[in-house]
């Protein structure tokens, strides 16, 4: 049987991962190459749940790579754009879809960053700022003087009569 490594989530959860398995993660590959096999790997940044999700992703593409994502995307439905089991994992609440990008960016894990950026990209294409921050629950910190001030700069880049 192949070695487990142990990796600590930010709530101290111990997942054994075999380690072929979770050296698709940059920052794994760098911790066992410096530390070898034998200790835990604290991974503070990353909750269980998200840390489980990730390795979900790991097991599934452990023998073959994940396939690259043609980006723009080209499909209106990321559904259509995605191979049918990256679509069906990343059917996540938004903000779950944004911790997992957090985590695959911190765990550096590029296929896995590259499916959450899709479908953030999927979910914001076409929305207003207020949409957006609605969708992800994010609160507007911009001031009314500085919403002013964006307001206006964003008028300056409008084209009035576009010439064809």
């Amino acid at each position: 049987a192949e070695t487990k490594l142990k990796l600590k989530s930010k709530e101290d959860q111990i997942f054994e991962v075999e380690v072929g398995t979770a050296l698709q993660s940059q920052l794994i590959k760098s911790v066992v190459e410096d530390s070898g096999t034998e200790e835990e790997i604290p991974l503070p940044n990353v909750r269980g749940p998200i840390l489980e999700k990730v390795i979900e992703y790991l097991c599934h593409y452990k023998d073959s790579p994940a396939l690259e994502i043609e980006k723009p995307l080209k499909a209106d439905a990321i559904d259509e754009a995605l191979p049918p089991w990256d679509a069906e994992f990343i059917k996540l609440r938004p903000e779950i879809v944004l911790e997992l990008l957090s985590a695959s960016n911190y765990l550096d894990i590029k296929p896995l960053i590259d499916l959450c950026g899709a479908k953030i990209a999927s979910m914001i294409d076409g929305k207003t700022p207020d949409e957006i921050r609605s969708i992800f629950g994010l609160e507007n910190d911009l001031t009314p003087e500085e919403q002013e001030k964006f307001q206006q700069e964003v008028k300056c880049l409008e084209i009035e009569d576009p010439v064809v």
